[in-house]
């Protein structure tokens, strides 16, 4: 008999930074984390016996390609949305700077 203990993630895991609609930095960053855990999961997956034949979906995408895609998702997507996000949260700090020192 075959046991094997693996978590099971699932699409809510993409569920973050819900709340937080003001800040693309503050919803980047979660979602870099969970998209870190499933890659993570991937590398656990695919420990067990057997599991390099699996294929999923109508392209058939093995686990490695799985792991390929979110790792691509990471460094090409979220990298360029975290410097995106840091120049307009600077915008807005000199912005909010600028009345502060106007004001006072």
């Amino acid at each position: 008999m075959l046991n094997h203990q693996v978590e099971v993630l699932t699409p809510a895991m993409l569920d973050v930074g819900t709340g937080m609609e003001s800040s693309r930095l503050l919803r980047a960053d979660p979602l870099r984390t969970a998209l870190l855990r499933m890659v993570a999961n991937v590398d656990e997956v695919q420990t067990i016996p057997g599991s390099s034949l699996v294929r999923y979906g109508d392209t058939r995408l093995t686990f490695m390609e799985v792991r390929s895609k979110l790792v691509d998702l990471v460094r090409l997507r979220r990298e360029p949305l975290v410097a995106t996000a840091g120049q307009f949260m600077a915008r807005e700090a000199l912005a909010c700077w600028t009345e502060t020192v106007a004001s006072a």
